[in-house]
């Protein structure tokens, strides 16, 4: 007789108890009489009429039945949920009401059920519950489900993984998504796996092979065309699916970001990078649709995201500012979350009791894609950026790429690609993190350091990726070595493209510039001016470049505008012209133009921006001194001034300006 039986036949039997005199039980609750009637008992608990009953001892040596509540339930299955940071345990609950009628599955938290502090019948079964009174009832009727599932034997114990990714499970690797495992034997499906939201669309199909998985290769080796102006577009993209099942070997520590205006197509052209991971997210029609994050969302939303979509490519889609204060959140979810995949760091916690708990790193391969970009210069340091406009992309690759993709070539050819890993993970664990570091230090990398210091080490974790899925497609005889080689010099090429344009987004987000920018702005547009170092009036050399402005028109005099930030030391032979800032006013209005901007130049203090432009050049440094500081003591005026020291042709622009 099953469980579900044996509580019907028990209720249909029970028979109402004769009236008695009702004694208080104590803990438990109050109601309830001395043993009478058909009943069930298990432990020191039984069922009565349909409710549980608490059985009690009286003085007399007389059993006592306390009422606790007006169901009954049993546990039909204790779920471990994973999601390879902590393990929680589920309890699911049948219940029935005292007429035999089923209420629906309760779904409770370990936490909730086993402490027994709180009533969890109500939230899940409605008022028509009724637990009696006492300080102790939750606690006796957790005790009692536990007791009464107990007598059709053990309860069942199942594990549920709540992320996708390499997961080692009876000593063999499965590739983890949402509708199954792809293992060295194929798909398999018995493996549970319950991805939340957009995350339950990384579906893989079975494996291809043969002519299948051929056709399929034949359709991603076609994604650098997408962009045939721009084939490093293409060749990143194929490069970043390929990469995304190798972080259980090594974290991908950078982010791909393709950025452009509405209408550029660049996030139908990311979304092709997807399709090599999840069915779900191309049905036709719905080519734009379905990406599993976007910047929209909560700041702790698309980082949760990027640590569940363990080993995949994730793309957080449109990163765009409004120019409002809601911008200034969406800049430091986006800054912070580049910056924690770039250290490959997550925010760790204390528990309640004060033990440490690991935080939520990014586990996954982002793609990025927006109007605009992050604001950060070592920001940009830990990403691949491009730039994508519409006549960069071929509609009719683009069109072909996406049939293919929406067809499941992509997915099928990634379930055969893990299929090789699951079989090789042991072995590239150690293997590829030291081709990595060899090709980081090759001599086709190092010079990409012009760009930024990391692009090396971005371009040989790509690259090394190729090598990787280049060893499978030898292995399974898709590709001849001829083939192969043409294909890796192909990719290579490409990569190589892409760091060209580097240099240029570093220099963008420059503190240094753009500290010198932003005080040129300021003597320009009236917020500050430099008087003349001798005369504490208007230099005679380029006023206006100092910020004053004539009196009125016609007059022959000059006003200052804005605040004072330092003075103007006019060219004196052989020696070139001098600014000397104030230190703490000239960052000051720096920060105040930058912040009317909606654009912070500098996260750090400014002591640090003074060093990092003492080293660059752009202040001289006081001199015979056994540590160089950025700052000089000079007698301004009468009064000794602390001040930073630059060349004028750093600050002013060129060409002289002679008072008439």
């Amino acid at each position: 007789m099953s469980g579900n039986d044996k509580v019907v036949e028990i209720q249909k039997a029970a028979q109402k108890p004769r009236p008695t005199a009702k004694k208080t039980g104590g803990g438990g609750g109050v109601g309830g009489g001395k043993s009478s009637g058909n009943r069930d008992k298990f432990g020191k608990y039984c069922i009565k009429n349909g409710c549980l009953y608490l059985v009690k001892i009286d003085r007399d040596g007389n059993e006592v039945e306390v009422l606790l509540v007006n169901i009954t339930a049993k546990i039909t299955e204790y779920v471990m949920l994973k999601n390879g940071l902590e393990e929680v345990g589920e309890w699911h609950i049948q219940g029935w009401r005292s007429n035999g009628s089923p209420l629906p599955l309760a779904k409770v938290a370990d936490s909730v059920f086993s402490q027994g502090q709180s009533n969890w019948l109500n939230p899940k079964w409605g008022p028509n519950v009724i637990l009696e009174p006492g300080a102790t009832t939750i606690k006796h009727i957790r005790a009692a489900i536990q007791y009464y599932s107990a007598t059709d034997g053990d309860v069942p114990v199942r594990s549920v993984y709540q992320c996708s990714g390499w997961e080692r499970i009876d000593d063999q690797w499965h590739f983890l998504h949402g509708a199954g495992a792809i293992t060295a034997q194929g798909l398999i499906e018995s493996v549970e796996v319950d991805l939340p939201g957009n995350l339950a669309k990384y579906q893989l199909p079975p494996p291809l092979a043969g002519a299948d998985l051929k056709a399929a290769l034949a359709s991603a080796l076609q994604l650098p065309g997408v962009c045939p102006g721009k084939p490093q577009v293409g060749a990143a993209l194929l490069c970043m699916a390929l990469r995304a099942p190798l972080n259980e070997c090594l974290d991908t520590d950078f982010v791909l970001f393709l950025h452009g205006l509405t209408g550029s197509r660049k996030s139908s052209v990311a979304k092709l990078a997807l399709g090599f991971h999840g069915l779900g997210f191309t049905p036709r029609g719905e080519r734009n649709r379905g990406f599993p994050g976007n910047w929209l969302s909560s700041p702790k939303a698309v980082p949760m995201q990027c640590f569940l979509a363990k080993d995949t490519v994730f793309i957080a889609d449109d990163l765009k500012y409004t120019g409002g204060r809601s911008d200034d959140d969406l800049i430091k979810t986006a800054n912070d979350l580049i910056m924690q995949i770039g250290n490959g760091s997550g925010r760790d916690t204390l528990t309640a009791d004060r033990r440490l708990r690991n935080g939520q790193r990014s586990r996954c391969t982002l793609i990025c894609t927006g109007e605009d970009t992050p604001k950060t210069q070592s920001t940009f340091a830990r990403m691949l950026t491009m730039e994508i406009t519409r006549d960069d992309v071929d509609e009719r690759s683009l069109t072909a790429l996406q049939i293919a993709s929406d067809a499941g070539q992509f997915a099928g050819l990634m379930s055969a690609y893990l299929q090789w890993l699951a079989a090789n993970l042991d072995r590239l664990k150690s293997e590829f993190p030291a081709l990595v570091v060899q090709l980081a230090d090759s001599e086709t990398a190092r010079p990409l350091s012009v760009s930024h210091p990391r692009a090396p080490g971005i371009y040989a974790s790509l690259v090394a990726a190729v090598e990787i899925f280049s060893e499978f497609l030898q292995e399974c005889d898709l590709m001849t070595f001829v083939e192969i080689n043409a294909f890796q010099a192909e990719i290579e090429s490409a990569l190589q493209l892409a760091f060209e344009g580097q240099r240029t987004y570093q220099d963008d987000q420059d503190p240094c510039l753009r500290f010198v920018e932003l005080i040129q702005t300021a003597l320009a547009s009236g917020d500050a001016h430099l008087p003349d170092k001798n005369t504490q009036e208007a230099p005679k050399v380029r006023p206006h470049a100092c910020g004053w402005g004539r009196s009125g028109p016609g007059s022959e005099d000059y006003t200052p505008n804005g605040k004072r930030i330092g003075w103007f030391d006019p060219p004196k032979a052989p020696h070139s012209a001098k600014v000397y800032l104030l230190p703490d006013a000239a960052f000051e209005v720096a920060q105040s133009i930058a912040g009317r901007q909606r654009q912070p130049f500098f996260g750090g203090n400014a002591k640090s921006l003074w060093r990092m432009m003492m080293h660059r050049g752009f202040i001289e440094g006081e001199e015979n001194k056994a540590e160089s500081r950025p700052f000089k003591r000079k007698t301004i005026d009468g009064i000794s001034q602390r001040i930073l020291a630059l060349d004028a042709g750093h600050l002013l622009p060129a060409g002289s300006e002679e008072k008439s």
